[in-house]
């Protein structure tokens, strides 16, 4: 047996089966058995393609010399300070060094996170409605509860309330049609009486 290697067999009908803890990956491929090879790729698959589902919405980041995997559908936020961006989402702040906001934004790819500021990204989703603070300054108020602080300059108002205005009209018709169907549900239960 190689040093460093634990290695726990297990017997499960006329296969044997081990637990390896190695980062040798050549050496766990070279001794899994062709036979048996078929099998674990049979097994693994479901779980695999589950694992894939979930990441579809992800987006790997680096932090720190690891990789941190961010739902992109949880982000409310991104502010930049000092060459680390920071991304909010509804329980965490992440701080990602070294990163700027253009490179973020272009590997995020979503169009509902928009930059709003030379500092900062919002998430039009989680956007409740604008305030205006200054002439040439506006805040977001949020549907949820956040640290996250956003300003908005007058040069991205514009393309964050189309962006905003375009979110809400497909999403709120959806909402406003559910709505509705229940007072007409209600109005007819109510007329049977």
């Amino acid at each position: 047996m190689r040093s460093g290697i634990e290695m726990d067999v297990l017997e499960r009908g006329n296969k044997d089966f081990c637990l390896i803890d190695t980062d040798d990956y050549d050496f766990i491929f070279n001794s899994i058995k062709p036979a048996m090879a078929q099998d674990i790729i049979d097994q693994v698959r479901p779980f695999a393609k589950t694992i894939l589902d979930r990441t579809t919405n992800y987006v790997g980041l680096y932090q720190k010399k690891k990789i941190v995997y961010i739902d992109k559908n949880k982000i409310i936020g991104i502010e930049v300070m000092e060459r680390d961006c920071y991304v909010y989402t509804k329980k965490f702040m992440y701080r990602i060094s070294r990163y700027t906001l253009c490179r973020l934004l272009s590997t995020l790819n979503d169009p509902n996170i928009i930059r709003c500021h030379k500092s900062f990204a919002v998430n039009v989703k989680y956007v409740k409605s604008f305030r205006r603070e200054t002439s040439n300054r506006w805040r977001a108020n949020f549907i949820v509860d956040t640290r996250f602080d956003c300003r908005i300059s007058e040069t991205y108002i514009k393309s964050v309330r189309r962006q905003y205005e375009k979110y809400n009209s497909t999403h709120t018709s959806h909402t406003l049609d559910k709505e509705l169907l229940c007072l007409y549900a209600a109005i007819l239960r109510w007329s049977h009486y």
